[in-house]
């Protein structure tokens, strides 16, 4: 979209109006002014979202409006419930973006703008925490699954964690 200056994850204009709930955005080169571009008119609504390691450090670009809540963000955006904070993902630099046990991201948000199930086809919410009724931000619900070496546990099962053991591991169920 445009030319140096101007990209952006999502741009929306011409009164165009989104509603994106538990999304991940992370790891985006090329939005230079922001992760999100809202211009003439658009609108953008937005919660339980993560977004967290893009190029541009700004959230929202534009004179459109943007509502985003109970987000994990990369750097400050008013909205209820939304924190500054590292997403604490499992492996960012291998490009799994599944949140790990300490992530602030967990049970984060209540109510009845979470999405039924995440990315992985896996029901919300998941209480990790013993919350009721709550549901984690961006688009992984965290689950309790299989580690190595007392790490966070990112494989979905035992014949994962096998398959990306070294002689010498453990493996946690």
């Amino acid at each position: 979209f445009g030319g140096p200056g101007t990209s952006y994850a999502v741009r929306l204009f011409s009164s165009a109006q989104a509603t994106v709930n538990n999304a991940t955005f992370a790891g985006n080169s090329d939005t230079d002014e922001a992760v999100f571009g809202i211009h003439s008119g658009a609108g953008l609504n937005a919660y339980g979202l993560i977004v967290w390691g893009n190029d541009g450090a700004a959230i929202v670009d534009g004179d459109g409006t943007a509502t985003i809540e109970c987000s994990v963000l990369q750097s400050a955006f008013s909205g209820a419930d939304n924190v500054v904070a590292d997403p604490e993902f499992l492996n960012e630099a291998g490009g799994n973006y599944h949140i790990s046990r300490s992530s602030p991201a967990l049970d984060m948000c209540s109510g009845a703008n979470g999405t039924i199930e995440d990315i992985d086809n896996e029901a919300r919410p998941n209480d990790v925490l013993g919350g009721i009724n709550t549901f984690d931000a961006g688009a992984d619900e965290a689950y309790v699954f299989v580690g190595l070496n007392g790490a966070d546990c990112g494989y979905g099962t035992i014949t994962d964690a096998i398959a990306a053991a070294s002689a010498g591991d453990t493996i946690y169920i």
